[in-house]
């Protein structure tokens, strides 16, 4: 519930360890649950260095915000909100498609990063999760 504190923790955890990828992503949630939405963008890019195949996770985000699961969904409406207001910015299109994804929800995920490539300069970060969409899913997945 304490977003900020749980920001600086996850910003000392990426201090301690600043080759370890979940940090990033952890802090990134944090910047989302605060509105920072360019700080989470960066930081969930910063993250995709260190382990470019993030998009294959088992990360599920709501699993953070555990006795504040009503939290969750209003950060991601303020998250979708911002996109609706931005309907051409490809960083917003881009988180919002990131949290889309580790939501199971990525029909709706890859819509929003279909359109973030078509306008963005990098598409790399993109690119990952759309060659993992690309994959055929294994029987019973």
């Amino acid at each position: 519930g304490d977003y900020a504190q749980a920001l600086k923790q996850y910003q000392g955890a990426v201090s301690a360890a600043p080759l370890q990828a979940a940090g990033y992503f952890h802090a990134a949630q944090a910047y989302i649950a605060l509105g920072k939405f360019i700080e989470a963008g960066v930081t969930i890019r910063r993250g995709l260095r260190l382990h470019p195949r993030w998009p294959n996770a088992p990360f599920d985000p709501r699993a953070l915000y555990r006795q504040f699961p009503g939290d969750y969904e209003k950060h991601l409406a303020r998250l979708s909100q911002a996109v609706e207001e931005n309907l051409n910015d490809e960083s917003l299109l881009f988180l919002l498609g990131y949290q889309l994804w580790f939501d199971n929800r990525r029909d709706e995920a890859l819509v929003l990063l279909r359109r973030a490539a078509a306008l963005a300069m990098d598409t790399g970060d993109i690119d990952r999760f759309l060659a993992v969409a690309k994959k055929p899913q294994a029987k019973g997945q």
